[in-house]
């Protein structure tokens, strides 16, 4: 089956060499979960899977040669050399599941190791031996037990499944079998690598790494019997990269569940943290930076001391990140990111070198050796397939863009600046020389603008002109009362027939009298009103009343002018208030 490539750059080099796709495979894993090794000693590179199906399987070549069950379903995978001088050179395989680490070489059992326990708070024991040497009743047990988890303190697994339990006759219960039981914490592994103790060669002695669910960060010793280096997280770790040698000089990055990056230098926790726009989910190194990929889309690359370096955004999530690095000396090339359309893209810093497809969601994805190849991509997608391509050997991993150091080169460019024109230049000098006379006239002729339109709408105001909804009542001594009259107009009905509700509110404090509501049709006789004229004899403060009226229009005709509606006071030689009504037309009304 061909792999069809889609390359941005130059599309005729050939970047991947399709190696093979398994469909059947059955996969379920995680990029922890895999590994390559030399497991018989030979130089062929096989690829160990530890499968969610609580099963290893050992690939060579484009078959699945073994399958080892396990004891639990796999966290993690890690491969490391135990001495010089052990058979054949033969590295040890270990596969992590819950607190156990089991080492296989060969394809065999070897033994099994045991994470620490986690330290079980002196309080928390205390309450648990009282209550299994009856001196605290289970009801006591659990109020001080609850007091502890609220002031903080880190308590076992058995104190959380004790108060999940609902009544007190399972709590009674829980305690019963509990009491003959020793209160251990254990572990739980999360992610495993190995690091080099002495020289990078690649089979020279190394060491096992393990981050734990407490967060705890455990260096092993060469056997891996014991615990050689211990470092305590503020958070458990879930991605972890190693750089350098035990013994000479080296750095742990682990990638950890609050969002941060923390890092491990000579023995202790370094005070530079990376911070992350979002939460990492991959990273990688790329030289001597640090790649994370956050669910916000991005890829940034940090420096050692937590500074922001570059950044990139892709156009789809990130589901895994790998480094292409030498085979001689372990330089980083490229970083390969799995996207979760499909795509698989290489870039070199943030520019793109090269694009491919792989028809699924990668899972897992690893840069290693695999067989002879020395630069073998694999693959496992959502669906289970496995999938490897080699990295061809021409490939050209070296950035097609020079960089850049220093300002940009547009900054040298001048601005082109327009021709001034003799008429642009008198302009500019007259406003230079009368600017303060000029600001003057244009103030007054604003002020005489605004002051013949405040006396115009004023007249109209007083002519009628203008609708108004808030008159004032004026009594016969041409002093205005107190009193003001609302006026609101509501249209009914679909046609040809209207009702023209006019509802009448006294906002003052003193009655109004004798209120008549006049209907002013327009010109246009497009509509016909059996009454025009509406009495109210009395309107009483903040009482609303209405009257009605029916419009009809005339056959024939769709629409004609807004109805003006005058509320007047005989006393009064300017109307109340006013408004105009505006009748909606009837032709898509029939038409319904």
């Amino acid at each position: 089956m061909s792999h069809k490539e889609r390359s941005k750059g130059a599309s005729s080099e050939k970047f991947w060499l399709y190696a093979f796709r398994d469909h059947l495979a059955n996969l379920r894993a995680f990029s922890n979960c895999i590994e390559t090794a030399d497991v018989s000693g030979n130089g062929d590179y096989q690829l160990l899977v530890a499968d969610g199906s609580k099963k290893l399987k050992v690939f060579g070549g484009t078959t699945l040669q073994r399958e080892l069950p396990l004891f639990g379903v796999p966290s993690a995978v890690a491969s490391f050399y135990m001495d010089v001088g052990d058979a054949f050179s033969k590295p040890v395989v270990a596969v992590a599941t819950g607190p156990y680490i089991f080492m296989y070489r060969n394809n065999k059992p070897l033994y099994r190791y045991m994470v620490p326990a986690v330290p079980i708070d002196a309080q928390e024991s205390s309450i648990w031996n009282s209550l299994a040497e009856g001196v605290l009743t289970v009801d006591d047990g659990v109020a001080k037990l609850e007091a502890l988890l609220d002031s903080g303190v880190q308590t076992s697994s058995r104190t959380l499944e004790l108060l999940l339990l609902d009544t007190a006759e399972e709590r009674s219960d829980f305690v019963m079998r509990m009491r003959a039981v020793p209160l251990i914490q254990m572990d739980v592994v999360t992610c495993m690598a190995s690091i080099p103790c002495s020289a990078t060669e690649a089979e020279g002695r190394s060491c096992l790494v393990i981050g734990t669910e407490a967060g705890f960060l455990y260096v092993l010793s060469e056997r891996a019997l014991q615990v050689r280096l211990k470092v305590v997280l503020p958070s458990p770790p879930v991605f972890l990269i190693v750089a350098g040698c035990l013994e000479v000089n080296y750095r742990i990055i682990a990638a950890c569940r609050d969002g941060r990056v923390y890092s491990t230098k000579q023995d202790h926790l370094h005070s530079a943290v990376i911070q992350p726009d979002a939460q990492p989910c991959a990273i990688a190194r790329f030289d001597n930076l640090i790649a994370v990929a956050t669910t916000a889309n991005t890829l940034t690359y940090y420096n050692l001391k937590g500074k922001k370096q570059q950044s990139l955004f892709l156009p789809c999530s990130i589901t895994n990140l790998a480094t292409i690095t030498d085979p001689i000396t372990a330089e980083s090339k490229a970083l390969v990111v799995a996207l979760s359309n499909g795509e698989i893209r290489v870039l070199v810093g943030t520019q793109l070198l090269h694009v491919s497809l792989v028809y699924g969601t990668v899972t897992a994805m690893k840069f290693c050796r695999y067989g002879r190849a020395n630069g073998a991509l694999v693959l496992v997608l959502q669906n289970g397939s496995l999938v490897v391509e080699l990295l061809h050997r021409n490939a050209d991993l070296t950035s097609r863009k020079a960089v850049e150091i220093g300002p940009p080169p547009e900054q040298d460019v001048p601005i082109p600046v327009p021709f001034l024109s003799s008429v642009f230049t008198a302009q500019t000098s007259r406003e230079q020389k009368y600017g303060a006379d000029m600001y003057q006239l244009f103030q007054c002729d604003l002020s005489q603008l605004r002051l013949t339109t405040a006396k115009a709408y004023l007249e109209m105001i007083n002519n009628g002109a203008v609708p108004t909804e808030l008159g004032n009542v004026t009594e016969a001594k041409e002093e205005v009362a107190e009193s003001s009259l609302r006026m609101n107009a509501v249209v009914q009905g679909l046609g040809p027939v209207f009702k023209v509700k006019v509802q009448l509110q006294n906002v003052g404090e003193s009655p109004i009298h004798a209120v008549r509501v006049v209907f002013c049709l327009s010109g246009d006789e497009m509509y016909r009103m059996a009454q025009q004229i509406c009495t109210v004899p009395t309107l009483l403060p903040s009482v609303p009343l209405s009257c009605e009226a029916l419009v009809q229009l005339v056959e024939g005709e769709v629409k004609g002018n807004a109805i003006l509606v005058v509320a007047s006071d005989p006393k009064s030689a300017s109307p109340l208030a006013s408004t105009l009504v505006d009748l909606p037309e009837a032709e898509l009304i029939e038409g319904l």
